[in-house]
């Protein structure tokens, strides 16, 4: 086969998507070593090995939206490409090369409210993409329910892939852990969140039941790890009004890189998120061996199963339990460490790429 990439998404610093397209590309070329990957752009990519055997087509456009709607078909057309995956939301619609698209969540659907207007403007290319797809992975059951959910007719189209984590998460050495201490200012001892600063990650309520908790957590403090992204001043002013400015700390956007050492020096890793198609801090926290308190919706009991301290996001009284509970349970720490690290290991890109790969040659 002669499998082709919509890799825009890569033109810039990587987000989650982008983490998934690069982690995707890069399992591929290794296991489908009797097919040709073409990666198809509009600029300088981002996050991928320089010695990957991929082929990378460059096209100069304005914008994402040009090059995949209008220049990408005509080189699909050009290299003769077998199957086009759309890893980021959508296709190009006047394309005739079968085509494979993966969505990721469906946040923007189910709370537009939440989401910035260029966003939701982004968007309203999912459905023709959907109904253009020949296959759409869906990266949790939860996801295939929301895609089935929304739009009819789709169904027989829907195959789930689970994301895989990088090799990267797991407990770092003492050394890495002093120097990520030292670099950022952690406290001794922190509960960690990490994430973008927006509504869906419910960080103003972590903020709130964190502020309930902090007399028994044996002197612990907050650390707030993410960039701003929309509708994020509520968090901010909530730690004012609740007086622990000098409890929490906001380190910004910390490379990915960095993150194996900071969930490892963390005490309690915490991700009260109302809504995740898959949800990959939690599992990151978990591989890396801490314990972990998240929500008991959407995508992430799935992924976490028993892993993990599960708690009504919506319920400050219960994120606050679940903070002291794992200050103050021995045995349960013990018991969520042993069982993230085993649950953590089940997801790997080799195992996404095959099933991926599998997809492309079920459709031709």
């Amino acid at each position: 086969m002669r499998i082709g990439f919509d890799a825009t998404i890569l033109t810039r610093p990587l987000t989650v998507v982008g983490v998934y397209t690069a982690r995707l590309v890069e399992a591929l070329a290794r296991t489908a070593r009797f097919d040709e990957v073409f990666i198809f752009a509009h600029k300088p990519l981002f996050g991928l090995s320089d010695e990957l055997p991929v082929n990378i087509v460059s096209k100069r456009s304005p914008n994402a939206h040009i090059f995949v709607q209008f220049i990408l078909p005509r080189l699909l057309k050009e290299y003769d490409i077998d199957v086009l995956h759309g890893p980021n939301f959508y296709l190009p619609l006047i394309s005739k090369t079968p085509s494979v698209v993966t969505v990721h969540d469906l946040s923007a659907q189910l709370f537009p409210e939440q989401h910035s207007h260029k966003h939701r403007l982004s968007q309203k290319l999912l459905r023709p993409s959907l109904k253009k797809a020949d296959r759409i992975i869906a990266v949790s059951e939860a996801t295939a329910r929301d895609i089935e959910g929304f739009w009819s007719g789709v169904k027989n189209k829907v195959k789930i892939v689970y994301n895989g984590i990088d090799s990267d998460f797991k407990p770092a050495s003492d050394d890495k852990i002093s120097k990520i201490r030292k670099q950022y200012r952690l406290p001794e001892k922190f509960v960690l969140f990490v994430g973008t600063l927006e509504p869906r990650k419910n960080v103003a309520r972590l903020v709130e039941a964190y502020s309930d908790a902090r007399d028994n957590l044996d002197g612990a403090k907050l650390v707030i790890v993410g960039g701003k992204g929309w509708l994020f001043d509520e968090i901010f002013t909530k730690v004012e009004k609740l007086g622990i400015s000098d409890e929490v700390l906001f380190t910004g956007y910390i490379p990915r890189e960095d993150l194996p050492a900071l969930y490892s020096a963390a005490e309690v890793f915490c991700y009260p998120s109302l809504y995740e198609g898959f949800g990959f801090p939690p599992l990151e926290a978990a591989a890396c061996g801490t314990p972990v308190l998240t929500s008991n919706r959407s995508s992430i009991p799935e992924i976490m199963n028993d892993a993990a301290l599960l708690v009504n996001p919506e319920s400050i009284e219960e994120i606050s339990r679940g903070l002291v509970r794992l200050f103050r349970d021995d045995g349960l720490r013990k018991d969520l460490i042993e069982r993230g690290q085993e649950r953590a290991s089940m997801f790997n890109w080799k195992k996404t790429a095959l099933k991926t790969l599998a997809i492309y040659k079920n459709l031709l």
